[in-house]
Order: C-alpha cells, then structure tokens, then sequence
C-alpha cells in the first residue's frame, strides 16, 4: 500500500525531531527546529530544501529536482552522526 503526503511528511518531521544533527542547517542560518518543525506539521505548507534532504536521508535516496531553466539540482541523502558511530 502506498504512502499518502500526509504520512510521508509526518514521518520526515519525526526524523528531523529524532535526528538533531540533521537539524544543523537550520541552526547555522538562525532558525529554531521546534519552530520550523512545528510550521512544517501545518497542512499546505510547502516542503523545502531541508525537508527534501531529510526525506533523501531518510529513505535512503537521491531526489532530483528538475528547474524551470531546464537545469536540476541533486539532493543526496546526508551520512549523519549517531551515537553509535
């Protein structure tokens, strides 16, 4: 059975809330991830860059994004540390 958009989004915020180092391009440009993950959880609010690379390193995937222009930018999943590793 397939996934809906709803269930996809929910489990890439869990992600994001079980996966702080996953969070650290929100730090580094001054945005707090309870907040941006708490706009995220609101129905018709638009995935971004942060959320693509999460859903990338989550299920364990490239997503390319093909541009307007013709041009496409690759999101490949990022290699996070754990506290196993």
């Amino acid at each position: 059975m397939a996934k809906t958009a709803v269930c996809v989004r929910q489990e890439i915020i869990e992600f994001l809330r079980m996966n702080p180092t996953a969070n650290n391009d929100l730090i580094a440009i001054g945005i707090d991830p309870d907040h941006y993950l708490a706009r995220m959880e609101q129905g018709g609010t638009r995935g971004d860059g942060v959320m693509l690379t999460a859903a990338a390193t989550l299920y364990r995937v490239s997503i390319k994004i093909l541009m307007e222009d013709g041009t496409h930018l690759l999101l490949a999943r990022k290699l996070l540390k754990t506290a196993h590793s």
